[in-house]
């Protein structure tokens, strides 16, 4: 995330050519006040210039607009320097112009290093122009700052490195160093992508280098007029991250170079490699996979069990309803008596409407001819071998009992909600009832039609009685 950042006018990052005057808490101007920090440089004098160097993408210059101020013009880089107006009227309540207001405004730079020049165009009447401060954007990703105290540099030679003095209160941590020795150095090692230095500035203060990593040493001046604390005599940013190294060696003998503290600017974490990152997923990845492909065999072996008990289960025949279609085979051979029954919803009917020949003979066996069954393969008559029993099905109940034809030719006695009794075949052939649509069947055989070859029809289902 971008961020911004702020120097004062009495900074070391500002470089001022000319006669340039630090109005530091002046007791001239009763507007000094009105200035950030009570500071400012101002000048008169036509030509003098004020330059900085910053990393970023935007740029505010910051001062005051009055009565006696003129023209100035504003160069950034190489581009053609452009003229703006620094008058302002006095204000309705005294004020001579207006303060803290921008004097030069670009926020559409490309991410980099920008140079800018301010020079005093001043008319005769209006030849002043002042500078209070200066805020850059820099496009850096900034994640944390971490402070590094003056007892964590490296000084040489340590002995020409004091770490007090009247003003030592001031400063970061109660804790300073100072010299006054030219050629006396301080170093320090820092990861991150942007670095501030602050220390004092006062007027026995003189000229400094800066050197970073390998880059060529930046000449500094820490003279101003009075005495400040913690400024920000240096700051870098872009250095990207790693490693880096901060020397400050002080050039001016007799002249002082205090150091206060670091602040660095800490990147974001740096996230894992695309490659790097697929080869530590790669465990995860094969356990989701191998995982999504048990739910698929398991899904797919419930749905295979659920088709296979359906295609199993027995389907009832309506024996009433639709005509129901033939086999496409010859049945299976049967043997015994055709008078055997269907059980069906606890019921017992009688089937004798085989389409094939079945003919009955006095020992019980029988005769056939192969034809087209109208029984499915699930449900079919049951086989009684013999006429001794019917053959029953497993956990069905009924309370109709069915009996096979003796070898008598004896009709088979059903019993209802009563015993026949003593009740002749005449009288239940009087009470039998027609069924529409066939021939009507006239009950058994008498015992004198034994040699006779003749198949008694079934009855109406609706006329079987449940009990």
């Amino acid at each position: 995330m971008p961020y911004n950042v702020t120097i004062d006018d009495i900074s070391p990052l500002i470089t001022y050519k000319g006669q340039w005057a630090d109005a530091f808490n002046s007791t001239v101007d009763i507007f000094t006040g009105r200035y950030l920090g009570l500071t400012f440089h101002t000048t008169q004098v036509n030509g003098d210039q004020a330059f900085f160097q910053f990393n970023g993408t935007a740029v505010y210059v910051f001062g005051a607009k009055r009565g006696n101020h003129g023209n100035y013009t504003v160069q950034i880089d190489d581009e053609i320097p452009r003229q703006y107006d620094g008058f302002a009227p006095t204000q309705p309540d005294g004020t001579d112009g207006i303060y803290q207001v921008p004097l030069y405004v670009r926020t559409d730079l490309a991410n980099g290093l920008h140079r800018v020049t301010l020079t005093n165009n001043g008319q005769l009447n209006q030849p002043y122009f002042d500078i209070d401060f200066v805020t850059w954007t820099s496009n850096d990703e900034v994640y944390a700052n971490k402070t590094y105290d003056d007892g964590q540099f490296n000084y040489a030679p340590p002995d020409a490195w004091g770490n007090t003095s009247v003003y030592v209160e001031d400063y970061y941590g109660r804790t300073e160093h100072l010299t006054n020795r030219g050629g006396a150095s301080a170093s320090i090692e820092f990861n991150g992508t942007g670095v501030y230095l602050y220390g004092g500035t006062l007027e026995n203060h003189g000229a400094f280098t800066i050197e970073l990593d390998d880059h060529p040493p930046v000449v500094l001046n820490g003279s101003t007029n009075g005495y400040h604390y913690q400024v920000p005599l240096y700051y870098a940013d872009g250095l990207g991250p790693g490693s880096h190294k901060l020397t400050v060696t002080n050039t001016d003998n007799g002249k002082y170079l205090d150091i206060d503290y670091i602040t660095v600017v800490q990147p974001p974490p740096i996230s894992t490699s695309p490659a790097l990152s697929g080869r530590n997923n790669v465990p995860m990845i094969a356990g989701i996979v191998c995982g999504i492909i048990a739910m698929l065999a398991l899904s797919a072996s419930a749905i295979w069990y659920l088709l296979l008990r359906k295609k199993k289960r027995p389907e009832s025949i309506d024996l009433i309803g639709e005509e129901i279609k033939p086999y496409g085979e010859a049945p299976p051979a049967r043997h015994g008596s055709s008078g055997a029954g269907i059980l069906r919803n606890n019921k017992q009917i009688l089937r004798h409407d085989h389409p094939w020949t079945n003919n009955v003979t006095r020992n019980g066996t029988s005769t056939y001819s192969e034809s087209t069954s109208t029984y499915t393969d699930d449900v079919a008559p049951i086989q009684s071998h013999g006429s001794s029993s019917i053959a029953s099905i497993p956990q069905v109940q009924t309370n109709v009992s069915t009996q096979l034809l003796n070898s008598k030719r004896r009709a088979p006695v059903i019993r209802t909600t009563g015993t026949r009794g003593e009740r002749l075949d005449q009288e239940l052939r009087a009470t039998r009832m027609p069924v529409p649509g066939r021939a009507q069947d006239w009950g058994p055989l008498s015992d004198t039609s034994d040699n006779e070859a003749t198949e008694m029809l079934p009855p109406d289902y609706h006329q079987v009685n449940v009990c």
